[in-house]
């Protein structure tokens, strides 16, 4: 006799699920992810004009993508953590 039950997930968990295991299935790394200008200089709690100065003077982790700039999350938190952040 088997039995089955019902599990409700929502569908950011599902999504969540479904990446783990198409992940463990491939052997595949973790994506990459991305913070825009905006997104770093709230996770800073600096200005967008004080962001791209780091870049510029400090050596904060940045790519400038045509008009855009792009801060790959692990570099930006060991570049805080080297700091102290």
């Amino acid at each position: 006799m088997s039995t089955q039950a019902m599990v409700l997930v929502t569908p950011a968990e599902l999504e969540q699920l479904v990446r783990k295991c198409v992940r463990e299935e491939l052997g595949a790394r973790p994506e990459t992810v991305y913070y825009t200008l905006a997104e770093a200089a709230k996770l800073l709690k600096l200005s967008t004009k004080t962001v791209l100065k780091r870049v510029k003077e400090d050596g904060l982790p940045g790519e400038r993508l045509g008009h855009e700039w792009r801060f790959e999350k692990t570099r930006l938190m060991s570049w805080m953590r080297e700091r102290g952040g």
